[in-house]
């Protein structure tokens, strides 16, 4: 029962957060936004399994749950003092499925974000087979826990760095192709994980590719959740977002036993291969549609 609550909370606020910045900033702040988000959510993400496994030692696993939990009501009320704008937009009232199809069609009949959604949702499949081999297959080359550790440290690390990249990156290639390299960037770090030999350079060689997963995860972070709700209207942010996020978190529950048994049945290196081309291929997919052409409304057309 907790954890449906967890879930359901996670959910809620997974869509509400994602619009609530683009409602917050003006258009031409809104990727500057994000990249302080992104920059945030990175940095806690990899300090606090750290600090977690600290406090686990120090004063218990219950007594750390609690000190969590704390830092979501912490979380709770400095959000609730956050001065929100009142939506401009007025619209009548509506049942809940008319709501939900309007969501839906908005994301899945736009010229834009359709294309970006479809192959978001694949790539969310190659991450989750990735994501689910990935542990294993260090330690089988050798790794210990804290080499593990060291490797993931890294993508935190890069994920900062690619999100202060994000903004200059858009500038120069543009919205859309700075969006689909990420595809590129993130495939190509797992191919190198897949063809890693079990030898010293192991460690350094997954360092490097864990990276320029970094990379690509910091880069697309805030570009992607600023060009979406950039072209989306105010009123019809959240039920984009919370469509496309539901999918690609459903996806991940279907995907991470596909991967378990890929790599039973093939190996690690074939589970990972496969995750690796899954992501090249969305890449692939995004530049040869006209999603490669995105600009954020505020971009000078090119």
């Amino acid at each position: 029962m907790l954890v449906f609550l967890l879930g359901t909370a996670a959910v809620l606020q997974g869509g509400a957060h994602q619009s609530f910045t683009a409602d917050l900033l003006p258009p031409s702040l809104l990727a500057s936004g994000n990249v302080a988000l992104t920059q945030t959510y990175t940095a806690a993400q990899t300090l606090g399994p750290l600090l977690a496994g600290v406090l686990a030692g120090v004063v218990g696993a219950p007594v750390t749950m609690l000190i969590n939990a704390a830092t979501y009501a912490a979380s709770a009320v400095l959000l609730a003092g956050v001065p929100g704008r009142q939506p401009t937009e007025r619209t009548a009232p509506s049942s809940l499925g008319a709501d939900l199809r309007e969501g839906i069609a908005w994301v899945y009949r736009h010229p834009f974000l359709a294309p970006y959604a479809l192959c978001l949702h694949v790539w969310f499949i190659g991450n989750a087979i990735a994501g689910t081999v990935y542990i294993f297959h260090a330690t089988r080359l050798g790794l210990d826990g804290g080499a593990v550790g060291l490797t993931l440290g890294m993508a935190g690390l890069a994920g900062v760095i690619g999100a202060g990249l994000a903004e200059r990156t858009a500038r120069l290639l543009g919205t859309g192709k700075a969006i689909l390299c990420c595809d590129f960037l993130t495939g190509f770090a797992w191919l190198i994980v897949a063809v890693t030999p079990q030898t010293g350079v192991a460690l350094y060689a997954l360092c490097a590719a864990q990276f320029v997963y970094g990379i690509g995860l910091g880069l697309r972070g805030p570009l992607e959740m600023s060009f979406r709700n950039a072209v989306t209207p105010s009123r019809l942010r959240g039920r984009m977002n919370t469509t496309i996020r539901s999918i690609n978190w459903g996806l991940i529950a279907l995907a991470a036993p596909l991967g378990g048994w890929l790599a039973l049945q093939f190996g690690d290196r074939a589970a990972l291969t496969i995750a690796g081309t899954i992501m090249v291929g969305t890449g692939t997919a995004l530049l040869l549609s006209r999603f490669r052409h995105a600009a954020m409304p505020t971009d000078a057309p090119g």
